[in-house]
């Protein structure tokens, strides 16, 4: 039988991006490629919501106190999107290679309101943080499933019609698992975990707005304390440096996928003077932003 890394590869190769040094997106919505043939060090990153499975090579998430390595043995899961930090390493000479099957939370709540209406009860007790975040061994059902994804990529025609279908057949896999707990509170309607992550859904679209605490946690009906409480036990943050790393992260992605000025992409995430700007950049990324813009992209996955 063919292997995972087999047809990553062989999609690469029919789009001409064998020398791939990246992400690049694929047919099917939410799912994209990603290759390396030199990693990178330990560096800020903003994860979104989604699965990651890895075809060759080894990375170590860093997040909440905690690290998270997985290689091509395992798969990682990121319940909403965090500001992590992130390595990334090569087996040998072989390019790190990898799969990001993304999904927005009304997604996950679609998956979840249908798994509960079939009876399906989630673990009373929940092991892994209220974000989702955790890294497990990859088994049967797990791995057959990627296999298929990466199978159908290969044929884009199967792709759009069934490429949907085989995302939210991963996500069952991934909830119905005992780790899917904290996934399952997340997309529920009441609860302080669904309601940070409701709370995220709104930074994530207006984080260029002048955000405060007291408006957010009014968002989703909590007091600020509360708010505040909750709101770092999901994300590892307090709600304004969560914000502002998100801020920084999309200010890094205007300035090197873009190619906008500094000034320019300072504004465009909500900044109001570009020395201050400059001054949290180059503290979160150890480089200002005019020397970001001639470095390579990382990407999350």
């Amino acid at each position: 039988m063919l292997k995972f890394d087999h047809y990553l590869h062989q999609y690469l190769l029919r789009h001409q991006l064998s020398h791939l040094e990246g992400n690049c997106h694929t047919e099917i919505e939410g799912v994209s490629i990603y290759r390396s043939t030199r990693g990178h060090e330990r560096q800020p990153l903003l994860y979104q919501s989604g699965i990651i499975a890895l075809a060759a090579g080894r990375k170590t998430v860093f997040g909440g106190g905690q690290r998270f390595q997985y290689s091509a043995n395992d798969y990682l899961v990121v319940g909403v999107p965090l500001p992590l930090e992130c390595e990334a390493v090569c087996d040998g000479e072989q390019a790190l290679m990898g799969i990001a099957v993304n999904f927005t939370r009304a997604r996950l709540m679609r998956c979840v309101s249908r798994l509960e209406q079939l009876g399906f009860c989630a673990p009373a007790k929940q092991k892994d943080p209220l974000c989702g975040l955790h890294c497990r061994a990859k088994d049967g059902e797990i791995n057959e499933i990627l296999l298929r994804i990466a199978k159908t990529l290969n044929h884009p025609l199967t792709a759009q019609l069934i490429g949907e279908a085989l995302v939210d057949e991963l996500l069952y896999q991934v909830l119905m698992h005992e780790s899917g707990a904290a996934l399952i509170n997340l997309a529920r309607q009441e609860g302080k975990a669904s309601k940070i992550a409701r709370s995220l859904d709104y930074i994530h679209r207006h984080y260029a707005e002048p955000l405060t605490v007291n408006f957010l946690a009014q968002e989703v009906g909590m007091s600020v304390s509360a708010f505040h409480t909750a709101f770092k036990s999901v994300t590892f943050l307090p709600p304004l440096q969560y914000l502002k790393q998100v801020r920084l992260n999309k200010a890094k992605e205007l300035i090197q996928l873009q190619g906008k000025r500094v000034s320019e992409a300072a504004v465009l995430v909500g900044y109001q003077s570009s020395s201050q700007f400059s001054r949290e950049f180059k503290r979160q990324f150890a480089h200002t932003p005019g020397a970001m813009a001639e470095r390579e992209y990382p990407v999350a996955s």
